[in-house]
């Protein structure tokens, strides 16, 4: 896959189905598209109730 060049000093789109995640020791930031091509930010806690739930999040947005 070519990668699209930077505009307007802006990074161009590379995997539009991808989600960024930010891992921390209490809580993880999760950032994926949503249907009005934006992105939707999330947070979870670090705890097993809370990872799968997010596992559940994630899978929704294959």
């Amino acid at each position: 896959m070519e990668k699209e060049k930077q505009e307007n000093g802006r990074f161009g789109l590379i995997y539009p189905n991808s989600a960024a995640v930010d891992v921390g020791s209490m809580e993880m930031y999760v950032s994926m598209p949503n249907a009005e091509g934006t992105s939707t930010v999330k947070v979870f806690k670090a705890f097993t109730e809370d990872i799968n739930g997010l596992v559940q999040e994630l899978s929704k947005h294959r």
